[in-house]
């Protein structure tokens, strides 16, 4: 079994049973907007220069709990997916697309055996003393700027 799997699996049972209660991972509007199409349906991307929009980007996030095996998170994941090869972006968060959760998904060039990797409640842990720019990166939700 390859390291990353084993990871995987440790990261979900440590989520399964750390949950001292159940709590729904997603919230009844959010699961509206998630099977309001099929996963091969991308969504809308929130934008920065509409009002209603930009307030939904500025909301705080909350993490997600008991997302295995829930059909909802499943199809999030998928249409998250629809949403970046749409866009053509490199990265996308689940804000972006009106759902306040710590999820994101993004691509890692420097992997293409494994072309999307989903990053649920991440934690900055440490940063690098220096700085990396990228060229004519930018934001799905912050138009005709990079």
């Amino acid at each position: 079994m390859k390291l990353s799997n084993y990871l995987l699996i440790c990261v979900i049972i440590v989520t399964q049973f750390s949950c001292k209660h159940k709590v729904e991972s997603l919230t009844d509007a959010e699961r509206k907007i998630v099977f309001s199409a099929t996963a091969h349906t991308p969504f809308r991307v929130l934008q920065i220069t509409d009002k209603t929009d930009s307030l939904t980007l500025r909301t705080d996030c909350s993490d997600l709990t008991n997302f295995v095996g829930d059909s909802a998170f499943t199809l999030l994941v998928e249409r998250l997916k629809t949403t970046l090869e749409t866009e053509d972006g490199v990265g996308i968060a689940a804000p972006q697309i009106g759902i306040n959760k710590n999820l994101f998904l993004f691509i890692r060039l420097d992997l293409p055996d494994q072309p999307v990797v989903v990053a649920v409640n991440p934690k900055i842990i440490n940063k690098p003393d220096s700085l990396v720019c990228f060229e004519r990166d930018g934001c799905l939700s912050i138009p005709d700027f990079s």
